[in-house]
Formats: C-alpha cells, structure tokens, sequence
C-alpha cells in the first residue's frame, strides 16, 4: 500500500466522498477547483480508494465497476494512467 499526502482541501474532499451515510445521495462527484490545486490526484486516490474498498468485499457481491472519464484520450494515457500505475501501484487494474 502506498502511502500518499493531500492537502488539507483535498483531504476535506475524499472525507466527504467517503462519510457514513444515511443513503446513499452522491452518484456522480466531480471536484472543482483553481489550477494546481490537485484535482487529478485527488480523484486518482478516490479511484484507487474505491477499487481498495471494491477488492475487500465479498467476490458474491456483483456490479463492482469503476468508471474514469476523462476529456480525452491522451489525458487518459499521459496523465491518469501513469498516475495510477506509478503512485498508486494499480496497473493491473486501469
């Protein structure tokens, strides 16, 4: 497990996602915020903390899909995935 530093206001943001609630009421999250201030590093450790969470449950729970879009393709291959394989360790699942 890697271990990986957030700033305060990115800390408030996975602390919200990620909260005990009554029900369920987010679907879709997407951060906001200035240049710089981390939004891509912020939703790849909520990615890799949902497939953590997702790779806990019991392999009888069904529907265990994680989707990551992004503005295009080559964001995807330069910016996300190596992000994912080389902080987070999770090559084998992006």
């Amino acid at each position: 497990m890697t271990l990986i530093t957030l700033s305060r206001g990115q800390s408030e943001i996975v602390e919200y996602l990620f909260r005990p609630l009554p029900e369920p009421k987010l679907r879709f999250t997407v951060p906001v915020g200035p240049r710089g201030f981390g939004k891509t590093f912020v939703s790849t450790s909520v990615a890799a903390l949902a497939v953590r969470e997702l790779e806990s449950l019991d392999p009888s729970v069904p529907n265990k899909n994680i989707s990551i879009l992004c503005g295009s393709y080559s964001q995807t291959t330069d910016i996300f995935y190596p992000l994912m394989r080389d902080s987070f360790g999770l090559e084998t699942m992006a």
